[in-house]
């Protein structure tokens, strides 16, 4: 391949709507969706390996290849990456492709220009964007599912404990329903089975089901200006619920909830999806009361004095709360009370957020 060849790939960042925490057990839903802010990365052939991120102002790291591994040329700090260019990798070499050199580039929508996280899953979009743009460069054609597949395979070789649902929203680029993988059945098929066999079947426990939120609704995302550590939350709340019946009466009644919200969904039912939305919340509070901090509190607070269902999003704990709206609701209001409160305006998933107004995808 000719030197200075580029491709382009992109992914979206995602949102977690219902079933948070839930959903890190196999066979329990969560709805999840992509977002329009995008992590973009550009992969040149080169005579060298190297990595470049905005989120790295100088320098790049440079990589080898030896015996099948990918070995840092000096200290890492693309762990994820370089993950997902072995595990890439290590399908090519099953398809029988010869490696080529390149370089990433790697530029991202999905953190503030300080780098603080806004919580929009920049680990699994970059997963997912690295192996998109490296597939169009090995010419091999995919579906979204193929690249989910390799992207959770990459997750599980550094010992994620999360629901890969990220990954699924950024790899299909929509709302979804969504249950994990069996983790235990995976690595379990991965050291029996050659990679190519276990990426052409069925994944036990995997649901990925594409849903359309009903005409002129959306939900408005709110920012606290406060990262989180997913992982450490996750762990955390698990470990305080290890063997205790409040855990399976949460995942139980979570499941519950999420399959009505889903109903709710398909039938255009609005009062439906509020009433789910608010059980949610109610929910994830008596699951710990870490989950909402006093920002997020804050944001749910403020959009119910507005007439607003609203909750935190994915593990809680700082990042994004989310609120439920309709096309001649009130917004300005609900967002000028936001940010008096030191709550940001960061987006609409279902619509577009420009300034003071919102246009809705009918």
């Amino acid at each position: 391949m000719k030197i200075g060849t580029s491709f382009h790939a992109k992914a979206p960042g995602k949102l977690f709507i219902a079933g948070e925490y839930a959903v890190t057990q196999p066979g329990h839903l969560a709805v999840i969706s992509s977002v329009s802010r995008y992590l973009n990365v550009e992969l040149i052939v080169s005579d060298f390996n190297e990595i470049y991120s905005d989120q790295l102002k100088d320098g790049c790291l440079e990589w080898a290849r030896e015996c099948g591994a990918l070995v840092p040329l000096g200290q890492n700090p693309f762990p994820i990456i370089t993950k997902t260019i072995e595990t890439v990798e290590w399908y090519m070499s099953e398809l029988n492709r010869t490696p080529i050199n390149f370089e990433l580039h790697v530029t991202s929508q999905l953190d503030a220009e300080n780098g603080t996280k806004y919580g929009l899953g920049s680990s699994g979009a970059v997963s997912v964007a690295t192996i998109k743009v490296m597939l169009d460069a090995y010419a091999i054609a995919y579906t979204p599912l193929l690249v989910y597949q390799l992207a959770v395979i990459t997750q599980l070789r550094l010992n994620s404990n999360g629901s890969f649902g990220d990954i699924a929203a950024s790899s299909f680029d929509t709302l979804i329903a969504y249950s994990s993988v069996d983790k235990l059945w995976l690595r379990q098929t991965l050291e029996n089975q050659s990679l190519i066999d276990v990426l052409n079947q069925e994944w036990k426990d995997l649901i990925i089901e594409p849903l359309v939120l009903p005409n002129d609704t959306a939900f408005l995302v709110g920012w606290t200006g406060k990262s989180a550590s997913t992982q450490q939350l996750v762990d955390d709340i698990k470990k305080a619920h290890l063997n205790q019946a409040s855990w399976q009466t949460f995942l139980a009644q979570s499941n519950v909830c999420v399959n009505q919200f889903i109903e709710a969904l398909k039938a255009s039912d609005i009062l439906g999806i509020k009433n789910a939305l608010n059980i949610n919340r109610q929910l994830l509070q008596s699951l710990s009361q870490h989950i909402e901090t006093p920002q997020l509190q804050r944001l749910i607070t403020v959009a119910n004095a507005h007439g607003f269902i609203a909750k935190a999003s994915g593990a809680g704990g700082g990042d994004c709360g989310i609120a439920f709206i309709q096309k001649g609701d009130n917004i300005s209001a609900l967002l000028k009370d936001w940010k008096l409160n030191d709550i940001t305006p960061l987006l609409v998933i279902g619509g577009q957020l420009h300034d003071e107004c919102i246009t809705f995808n009918t």
